[in-house]
């Protein structure tokens, strides 16, 4: 045997020694004020300098190979936790309370040690972050998204995100990781989640984990609260609603229940005419069966109704959601994660004029099962799930001149996933791949993120995949309004009645950085959208069936920088994109779509002036949107049989003649939103909060001109904004015990 086979042999067993005389250190991350997991939490071996994220349960698993260690406990907005090993214990538990300063943290992950293969793209914002977003009409926690440089909204009336240039029925929504169907309010001007019964919230931008489907953009995960180890609630009262909410011990067991009433209906004005409420109903239960984790079970129940006394037309919806999530451990670096879930939408429009008098009986429902295997070793991880769905979708439309025509769909669907990860010394790589599958078309879904540490806080994190999804959410809205007041959407399966299947393939590439109280993230990124569709606008070079389908590029970069003090942080983002579609056919010319904003720029401020008051401002600044330009009017008149042979000229009526389609530009749009709350009380006591926060303090048009007529003097084309948008106030107060 020559010296070279020798020494190998030698080298290969000296690590397989060094592997094995490591052991798993497993341990929890756990909220101070409801001992509720936190998921994301990044933990870090000071000693072995190697790290971990937590998982849905707050768990995770650290390989050391040398005792003593120090674990270090890291989450956005709140103080770090230490723990120090001398020897090898059963469970570890890190307790992080929420900080009393404001971070800057909120808007990039400010931690010098994270893991260099965390996720690109993925930000986790605590309910207080959310929160301190200043609210429009009612507190929701998806505004709060706006932390995000990656996240828009059609206008900045609504709560409806879009990412990096995508459509926003491309974005998917969860509750406690569940299907959660269209959980928006009175137009998607606010939403069915209000801060004060979330813990904290994820988003994650495409190409997410193999672990997420049925999405193609983005993914918004919602956790809600649970109760803590002695009963604790509050009460919350604003303009249009009033909300309650408690939670608490039940023996080694923890319960939270919420809820808000919209009691519009009971005031008079227009709201006497067509009187709308809404409802928001929040459950979890964490069940604790002896020294195991927890096991879920999360409930939750909207409404909303809006109905003419008289005629009876109008709108209304309910959307419903049962979830159940047990975790189990196998080994001594196995988790296993079992669920099931069912979630149902529904929806009536009468006599809606949307076209022509319509009517709309909508209905989602979705079953599932599906399990979730992980194995961690001291170098990597590899995991292996699946899932089985029911899913029956119905959009009936009947009634209107153009009305959307009706689809139908009812059977199971299958989704396999494998994920394999990886470390070697400062790199890692996660390979990831995604099988979904129904009776007629199934898509294969690659995912692969890397992550290199620099060294000195800096780390460079790439990624690349393909997501899809097996039908299309096509919102639909009232003409001549557009985006301001999305009433409804259609649901059109894949590979059926021409309609393909939306994919996409994404690539980025993101360098972060974090010192005590500054953080810098920045990045670009690309995509190749396919199977896109939206209704087809009323323009003459767009004459054809209700939908149209396409192809879409997007790319552009983005950077965040933030600061933080005793009392105050400042977060500054800035967008450069381009989004362009092409429709109906390959050969067709690319157009930019119709939010393409070029560039966008943002700011947030918190600032804690003492006393217990609270000042925040979101300032957000974009170039022009495409429009259809107007060439000029033209008059059209047609001639009708007269008395004896003579012809009659029927009136004029004029028509505008427009240009191709989003081929100009409007006008820049922004808004700044300002937010003040002062707190009352202490330590010790029941502790209320008084809120005011306006939407719009910049009193300028908000949205991008569109050509029209002009209302006085002879007949000529005119730009106007398509809505103006007032200051708009909101004022809450709340009470907690």
């Amino acid at each position: 045997m020559s010296r070279r086979i020798v020494l190998a042999v030698g080298a290969l067993g000296v690590g397989v020694a060094t592997l094995e005389a490591q052991v798993p250190v497993r341990g929890r991350v756990l909220a101070a004020e409801n001992d509720q997991p936190l998921a994301g939490a990044s933990v870090y071996a000071l000693g072995a300098r190697r790290g971990a994220e937590t998982d849905r349960h707050g768990r995770f698993v650290l390989w050391l190979g040398t005792l003593p260690d120090t674990l270090v406990a890291r989450f956005i907005g709140r103080m770090p936790d230490t723990v120090v090993l001398d020897s090898v214990p059963g469970e570890v538990t890190l307790v992080l309370t929420p900080s009393a300063v404001p971070l800057a943290g909120v808007l990039v992950e400010a931690d010098p040690r994270r893991p260099a293969d965390a996720p690109p793209a993925t930000w986790s914002l605590p309910a207080e972050a959310v929160a301190a977003v200043p609210s429009a009409v009612e507190p929701d926690v998806f505004r709060g998204l706006a932390l995000s440089p990656a996240v828009a909204y059609p206008t900045p009336f609504s709560s409806q995100p879009f990412v990096r240039g995508t459509d926003p029925g491309a974005v998917g929504y969860r509750l406690d990781g569940f299907t959660l169907i269209n959980p928006f309010h009175l137009g998607r001007i606010f939403s069915a989640l209000m801060p004060q019964a979330i813990q904290s919230v994820t988003l994650a931008l495409a190409p997410f984990g193999e672990e997420f489907g049925d999405a193609t953009s983005g993914i918004v995960d919602a956790r809600m609260r649970e109760g803590s180890d002695e009963v604790r609630g509050g009460g919350q009262a604003s303009l249009v609603s009033l909300a309650s909410w408690a939670g608490g011990p039940l023996g080694r067991h923890r319960w939270f229940l919420g809820g808000r009433h919209g009691f519009l209906e009971h005031l008079g004005g227009p709201f006497g005419e067509v009187p709308y409420r809404f409802n928001d109903l929040y459950a979890r239960l964490a069940l604790a069966p002896g020294g195991a984790a927890p096991v879920h079970l999360t409930a939750f129940w909207s409404g909303d109704r809006a109905f003419h006394r008289e005629t009876g037309e109008g709108v209304g919806w309910y959307n419903a959601l049962l979830g159940l999530r047990v975790p189990l451990q196998l080994g001594a670096g196995g988790q296993v994660e079992l669920w099931g879930e069912t979630s149902r939408f529904s929806e009536d429009v009468v006599g809606l004029d949307i076209r022509g008098a319509t009517d709309i009986a909508n209905r989602f429902s979705t079953s599932a099962a599906g399990a979730r295997l992980q194995w961690v070793r001291p170098r990597g991880s590899v995991s292996l799930g699946g899932e089985v769905r029911h899913r029956r979708m119905r959009n009936r439309v009947t009634g209107g001149d153009r009305a959307a025509p009706g689809a139908r769909s009812d059977g199971m669907v299958t989704a396999l996933t494998a994920g394999l990860h990886h470390r070697a010394g400062p790199a890692s790589a996660r390979v990831g791949l995604r099988l979904d599958a129904d009776g007629v078309v199934h898509a294969w879904q690659p995912r692969i993120r890397l992550g290199l540490d620099l060294g000195r806080g800096w780390a460079l994190g790439v990624a690349a995949g393909r997501t899809a999804r097996l039908y299309h959410v096509i919102a639909e809205v009232l003409p001549g309004v557009e985006d301001v007041a999305s009433v409804y959407d259609l649901w059109r399966p894949a590979g059926r009645a021409g309609t393909p299947l939306p994919r996409s393939d994404h690539a980025l590439v993101e360098i972060r950085a974090g010192r005590p109280g500054l953080a810098f993230r920045a990045g670009v990124f690309a995509g190749n959208l396919r199977g896109v569709g939206e209704i087809r606008p009323a323009a003459p070079d767009t004459a054809g069936s209700f939908f149209r389908f396409g192809r879409g590029r997007v790319w552009g970069a983005d950077l965040e920088l933030s600061a933080t003090g005793a009392r105050r942080s400042v977060g500054l983002a800035y967008v450069l994109s381009w989004s362009r579609r092409r429709w109906d056919r390959d050969a067709a010319p690319a157009i930019p779509w119709r939010h393409d904003r070029r560039h966008q720029a943002r700011a947030f401020v918190t600032w804690f002036t003492g006393r217990g008051w609270r000042f925040n401002l979101l300032a957000d600044l974009a170039s022009a949107e495409p429009i259809t330009p107007a060439f000029g009017t033209m008059e059209l008149a047609g001639l009708h049989p007269g008395e004896g042979s003579l012809n009659r000229r029927a009136p004029a009526s004029p028509t505008m003649v427009l240009g191709p389609e989003n081929s100009a530009r409007g006008g820049w749009t922004g808004h700044v939103d300002v937010g003040v709350r002062k707190e009352i009380g202490g330590p010790g006591r029941s502790v209320g909060h008084l809120g005011v926060s306006i939407l719009n303090l910049s009193l300028a048009p908000v949205a991008p001109a569109v050509p029209g007529f002009s209302e006085e003097g002879p007949l000529r084309v005119v730009y106007r904004p398509r809505f103006f948008l007032p200051p708009v106030p909101t004022v809450t107060f709340d009470l907690e015990f």
